[in-house]
């Protein structure tokens, strides 16, 4: 009985991805789409594009899918792969905070609770970080458990830039890590920049 509820939750998660066109397009769309078009400037495009090509194995969701992914499912759970100074200025709601260089056993051992059959949200500042996990957690063959693993497409950079959400300790923010200076020439909203908690 457990097996049938377990497979009519997989079938609607299913349903929800394909409807929202997050069910893992291919290689080819993610090239052909305008936000992955290939740009020799800096900027989260190019700085994606550039990712797909080091992390081809990892797939990759945009801001809009994962907004309106939460909206539609509770099934889904989102790591924030920065440094705790990044994630204390701000992050995504109910985001759990992973170190960037935490192992695969690590996290296996520390979240395999959280993890399994779910959605996963991977996210750092631009996807490069979170990236290399999933990488890495894929290679170890610890990813199986979960119903899908994404990238956050832009990072909370592209989320940010678009106007999403983004919560502290205290509540809602706008303001956001720029990781460092160079890094924060990627954000739109260059008053919003902190170091610390606001």
């Amino acid at each position: 009985m457990k097996n049938i509820g377990l497979l009519v939750a997989v079938a609607k998660i299913g349903i929800i991805l394909s409807v929202l066109g997050l069910n893992g397009p291919t290689r080819d769309e993610h090239t052909a789409s305008p936000a992955t078009a290939p740009d020799t400037g800096f900027s989260l495009q190019s700085i994606h594009q550039k990712i797909q090509d080091n992390f081809a194995e990892v797939r990759h969701m945009k801001a809009i899918g994962l907004f309106e992914l939460s909206e539609a499912s509770q099934n889904i759970v989102l790591f924030d792969v920065r440094e705790v100074d990044e994630y204390s200025v701000s992050h995504l709601a109910n985001a759990v905070r992973v170190a960037p260089d935490i192992s695969a056993q690590t996290f296996v051992e520390r979240h395999a609770g959280r993890f399994k059959n779910k959605i996963a949200i991977f996210y750092c500042s631009v996807g490069m970080r979170s990236s290399d996990l999933i990488r890495r957690l894929r290679l170890a063959g610890h990813t199986n458990s979960a119903l899908a693993v994404y990238n956050l497409e832009g990072g909370i950079f592209n989320w940010h830039n678009e106007f999403r959400a983004v919560v502290s300790r205290t509540g809602k923010t706008q303001l956001i890590h720029p990781y460092n200076e160079y890094w924060g020439e990627l954000l739109k909203r260059r008053d919003r920049l902190r170091y610390r908690p606001g």
